[in-house]
């Protein structure tokens, strides 16, 4: 290159820099001269746009900043809601959104022609509350009609929207649903404008809750999106392209469209396969998971998730998921818990009508090996409002690993094998009024049988050997059909009828009924004294008799021989009620 070329460059190049400096000065100019015509525009052009209260603390306008845009810049921006939304007792409105800065981003030229064409809106350090009440009225609808507001000098040429850290929820009363989430940043970017344009939007962020209903999906589960998207403002459409959502470093894709041409119409489907089970787990709410929190888990599940249908403030679309574990497993080492081999295939949905009371959650053919027993069956909760449960165990299994999951200290003995095949249904809120109403809305139906088993109880002086017997689980009772079983130094045999047993195991009730018929080859008192501290009158040793504390009889009784220290008697029979620790 020569040197005549070069400074051909060179000049050029200065008067681009100074035609660049001089257009510059003359937006700054312009800008900062028309800044207190701007900010009453401003002001005029909010009061007529809004149907609420909205206060702002200051406003000004920037260009550098903002370059090669000016910005309007409002502080501390409250609005409240419509006057139509509140009830007649609120003595103050609540707060419909607050931003602590707000920048409204526009071309300087806009300014000459007196018509503000916004380019993009940045919203930093604030909230935005949408509300639907009982009645499917809407706090969040605040602006005047298109109609009414023809003649104003604000329109919107968006191509990018940003927030930080604004906590967004949306309460619907209506239709039951919350949802609390931080953005901590939000960008959609592209020219929103257009009859057919291309958006995309990154976010990042924490769920802090999801509430449908009764059922609580989420909480505290950081939030990554990258969507891509295509609208057409002619056919009302919106087509994801391209889709990726990660919940606690968990990925799933995204797919599916929206049409808003007359009512709201969604089909979005997420999926993912291949989750690893222990990190599945953290995306369930805390409460949840803090019961598991000891149990190890490794594994793979497959899920996907699709909602279609009308979205709107008075309705919900259809909601359905399927999940499926293959060759999972769990463990528990302070229950010395094992189960290994776990496979299920199970669904969620919110039923046909869409609302708690036709909503489910199944498990269909789940199968596992606990240790050296093995358990299969199905299970299904349906009405979110009510939780009524429908399943279906069956189980062979060592009594031992029951006694390592109920972790209760007074049983030191339990092992033996359980046959088991129950159907349990009802509803599973009973339980929380349980001790009022017993088991009327819970029922069992099926049976089981108990071999070899042994029974070692602190609340009983003698343990129970060699049990041998069948149930027959009837509804609210579960009936003991001929039972045989060494107690102490006596053989038995049983025929009875066990009540109030669920509320005894749910800690409802502190005791549970037997009622039937017990024969005894003998009994001997001695085997059933407790032995008390010293009496402090007398150096001596007390003795008392003890039956357990946490359970009532009401036994037919036949009993060939009883001891009590020199004195006997044969061929007992009478009806023993022992209740309230009376006999």
């Amino acid at each position: 290159m020569n040197k005549e070329i070069a400074k051909k460059l060179i000049k050029i190049l200065l008067w681009f820099i100074a035609v660049f400096v001089v257009l510059t000065m003359v937006g700054a100019i312009i800008v900062y001269s028309q800044r207190d015509k701007v900010k009453q525009l401003i002001i005029s052009e909010i009061n007529k746009e809004l149907l609420t209260e909205i206060k702002v603390q200051s406003i000004g306008i920037e260009f550098f900043k903002t370059f090669p845009y000016a910005s309007f810049y409002l502080n501390n921006v409250l609005a409240y809601e419509p006057k139509e939304f509140q009830n007649i007792n609120q003595t103050k409105a609540d707060t419909l959104f607050f931003f602590n800065k707000l920048h409204l981003s526009f071309n300087v030229l806009d300014i000459l022609e007196n018509n503000y064409r916004i380019k993009s809106i940045s919203a930093k350090n604030g909230c935005f509350n949408m509300n639907i009440d009982s009645l499917g009225r809407e706090n969040y609808i605040f602006w005047k009609s298109s109609q009414t507001n023809k003649d104003s000098k604000f329109s919107f040429s968006l191509n990018r929207i940003k927030f930080t850290n604004i906590r967004y929820t949306y309460n619907n009363k209506f239709t039951k649903q919350l949802y609390s989430i931080m953005l901590n940043s939000a960008n959609a970017k592209g020219d929103f404008n257009e009859k057919e344009h291309k958006v995309s939007i990154n976010t990042k962020g924490i769920i802090e809750k999801i509430i449908l209903d009764n059922l609580v999906l989420s909480t505290n589960t950081d939030i990554k999106a990258s969507i891509e998207y295509l609208g057409n403002t002619s056919t009302k459409d919106i087509i994801i392209r391209s889709g990726d959502l990660l919940l606690n470093d968990l990925l799933f894709s995204v797919d599916g469209k929206l049409n808003y041409k007359e009512e709201n119409n969604i089909d979005l489907i997420i999926k993912s396969k291949e989750i690893k089970i222990e990190e599945l787990i953290k995306l369930l709410p805390e409460s949840y998971a803090s019961n598991i929190k000891n149990y190890k888990s490794n594994g793979f599940i497959d899920f996907d998730f699709r909602m279609n249908g009308e979205l709107s403030h008075k309705s919900i679309p259809n909601i359905n998921s399927n999940f499926s574990i293959k060759n999972g497993n769990l463990s528990n080492k302070k229950l010395n818990l094992i189960l290994s081999n776990i496979n299920l295939k199970g669904s969620f949905s919110n039923g046909k009508e869409r609302k708690s009371q036709t909503s489910y959650i199944r498990l269909d053919n789940f199968s596992t090996n606990w240790n050296n027993g093995k358990i299969s069956g199905y299970a299904k909760i349906e009405d979110f409002s009510s939780l009524k449960i429908d399943a279906k165990i069956k189980a062979n299994i060592g009594l031992e690993k029951i006694k390592d999951l109920l972790n209760q200290k007074d049983i030191k003995e339990l092992n033996g094998n359980l046959d088991l095949d129950l159907e349990l249904k009802g509803d599973l809120k009973s339980f929380e009024d349980i001790s009022k109403k017993g088991v009327e809305k819970i029922y069992m139906k099926g049976r089981a049988k108990v071999s070899k088993a042994n029974y070692l109880d602190n609340r009983i002086p003698q343990s129970i050997r060699n049990i041998n017997s069948e149930f027959i689980f009837n509804n609210q009772s579960i009936i003991i059909n001929n039972l045989k079983a060494k107690l102490g130094n006596s053989n038995l045999e049983l025929k009875a009828e066990i009540i109030d047993i669920l509320p005894y195991i749910f800690n409802k009730k502190d005791r549970f009924s037997l009622k039937g018929n017990l024969d005894m080859d003998k009994f001997i008192f001695k085997d059933w004294e407790k032995k008390n501290k010293k009496d402090e009158r007398k150096e001596e040793k007390k003795e008392e008799f003890s039956f357990p504390v946490f359970i009532n009889l009401d036994l037919n009784t036949r009993i060939k021989r009883i001891e009590i220290e020199n004195f006997n008697i044969n061929n007992f029979s009478s009806r023993i009620i022992y209740t309230s620790n009376s006999l």
